[in-house]
């Protein structure tokens, strides 16, 4: 998986998902755990996306692509 690649973080909120910035996979990696951040399917289009996983999952999928 291109570690490059351009997400979507966004946050769960009582009215639904809250996006709160686009960034590389890496940057997306490197958020506190205390962020229960949902991150838009890297395959997808940034911005666009309507697949999010959480970060566990995508550390998950970014070790196996290596």
């Amino acid at each position: 998986m291109d570690r490059k690649r351009v997400v979507e973080v966004a946050v769960e909120s009582d009215s639904g998902l809250v996006p709160i910035g686009i960034m590389n996979l890496d940057q997306a990696l490197a958020l506190p755990d205390e962020i229960d951040a949902k991150i838009s399917h890297p395959e997808q289009a940034a911005g666009a996306a309507d697949l999010f996983v959480d970060r566990r999952e995508l550390i998950s999928k970014s070790r196996h692509s290596r």
